[in-house]
């Protein structure tokens, strides 16, 4: 007996008229004859739909899917790593929330924080764990949202933060961002903090996250970046 194909006589014996795939991204299917799925849309998931003659279906991603923007790391020694997607990312219409993660190493004790768009004008509460006391504060007016302060680092500490990033329309009709973080130094302690940029953003469209040191960050420090979609 001669090869059988996916999709042929191993479904149906006795018509054994299986052929070959020729275009990028094609799938073997079935329904009352075989025939060939063609590859669907950038970021389409194959999904299964009764309807359909095939029985399924290319369709976007449904709403609430995370969506992973960017995964990079610092190339050297530095006290700056920045994500400047491809296009601006729309926090009205495509995402109602970022989740920015940053992890690694600094040569020394440092305030490691986050701003975006260049902005430089960030107000917020910090409750801050050095290991034997908690403290609070209000800090005003800095020139990025604090993720980790110095006060709980030593030289040469690993460090992790997280941060989230979400639209909120004050009550002057303008846009802000409001951020929720959680961050410390292994072993030291910890913070978080809640508050945030208090320049509006007229199109809700964010074109740029960098991450700023007081110190030097070692090289490899990684940053991603990841997309709630509405």
């Amino acid at each position: 007996m001669g090869k059988r194909l996916i999709g042929s006589v191993g479904l149906k014996p006795g018509t054994d008229t299986g052929f070959d795939l020729d275009e990028k991204g094609q799938i073997h299917g079935y329904s009352d004859t075989q025939f060939a799925l063609p590859v669907g849309d950038d970021n389409q998931v194959l999904t299964s739909l009764a309807s359909e003659a095939s029985g399924l279906k290319w369709a976007t991603a449904a709403s609430g899917d995370l969506q992973i923007l960017n995964d990079s790391e610092l190339g050297a020694d530095g006290t700056s790593l920045v994500y400047t997607p491809s296009s601006a990312l729309d926090m009205e219409t495509t995402y109602g929330e970022l989740y920015v993660i940053v992890q690694g190493w600094v040569a020394a004790a440092a305030s490691i924080g986050i701003k975006i768009n260049d902005h430089t004008d960030y107000d917020e509460n910090r409750i801050m764990n050095d290991s034997a006391t908690v403290t609070g504060a209000h800090l005003d007016a800095n020139s990025t949202y604090e993720l980790i302060n110095s006060a709980i680092g030593t030289n040469g500490d690993a460090f992790s933060a997280i941060c989230s990033i979400k639209r909120i329309e004050n009550g002057e009709g303008g846009v802000n961002m409001a951020f929720d973080s959680s961050g410390g130094y292994a072993y030291q302690g910890n913070q978080i903090c809640e508050g945030m940029d208090v320049t509006a953003i007229a199109d809700s469209e964010i074109d740029k996250i960098e991450i700023e040191s007081s110190a030097n960050m070692d090289k490899g420090v990684r940053l991603t970046v990841w997309g709630r979609k509405v």
